[in-house]
């Protein structure tokens, strides 16, 4: 009798389970794209993390502005 109850509770929580995938599933979004990975760099001079084509390349480094390519220049 015991073996029973098991089962039915286990029945009753696996399609309470796909139930709620199946909803889960219609409120997704078709064709919607995951975002695009972006490339990431770290300024030379102050560390702070930028995407690569917002970036001022200068031999192997990269700048967050113009001002801390010069400054690392100067140095």
């Amino acid at each position: 009798m015991t073996i029973i109850r098991v089962l039915v509770i286990f029945l009753v929580f696996w399609l309470i389970f796909r139930l709620i995938r199946i909803k889960m599933d219609k409120n997704r979004v078709p064709g919607k794209k995951p975002p695009k990975i972006v490339n990431i760099k770290k300024c030379q001079y102050c560390g702070v993390h930028i995407p690569t084509k917002d970036s001022i390349k200068s031999g192997n480094k990269y700048y967050c502005s113009t001002e801390h390519l010069n400054l690392d220049n100067q140095k």
